[in-house]
């Protein structure tokens, strides 16, 4: 498992990271034009993402299939103003290619659909992703995998049936690896 640096001078990395990602993603908002975006969703988990890629999960972008490597399902899928940026921080995807965002013909897009830009998960309905969190947590634990799976959910979908369900599921099968 990876140590986690909890030093002043990280922390203040972190949160330069976390600018740089809140100022891409208005880049990206204005690239779109009238077609707009989800930014409210995008910004209140910005933070969240700096600290997920920037410090916390075990990242290997030039081999992204590589069975070591935590995962990261946003279940609000349509945080992608924080979602791409981060990923262009941790290195999957240009940072020039940000601009693209919701672009005709690009990768980019405002559901996002492209699991070859460092993407584990494309969602659907809301709730969906604590679902296919524990079923991936699941077979991790069963390849004996120290892999870590990380699920981002809204307030919006924490009132779901299947959610609840599914946090009932995830500590029955004492999921250590799902955060």
């Amino acid at each position: 498992m990876k140590t986690i640096d909890c030093s002043l001078k990280r922390a203040l990395e972190l949160k330069e990271m976390s600018k740089r990602m809140r100022l891409a993603g208005l880049d990206m908002t204005m690239a779109t034009g009238q077609r707009g975006a989800h930014i409210g969703g995008s910004f209140s988990c910005i933070e969240i993402l700096a600290v997920m890629y920037g410090e916390v999960m075990n990242l290997y972008p030039h081999d992204p299939e590589n069975p070591k490597r935590d995962r990261f399902y946003p279940s609000k899928n349509h945080c992608t103003l924080a979602h791409f940026p981060a990923l262009a921080e941790a290195g999957f995807i240009s940072k020039d290619e940000l601009v693209e965002f919701q672009k005709d013909g690009g990768r980019l897009t405002g559901y996002p659909r492209d699991l070859n830009v460092g993407l584990e998960y494309s969602g659907g309905s809301l709730g969906q992703a604590l679902g296919f969190g524990i079923g991936t947590a699941l077979a991790l634990k069963r390849k004996k995998l120290d892999s870590r799976i990380f699920v981002l959910m809204g307030d919006g979908e924490l009132n779901e049936g299947s959610v609840w369900e599914g946090f009932m599921a995830a500590a029955h099968y004492k999921l250590d690896n799902l955060v």
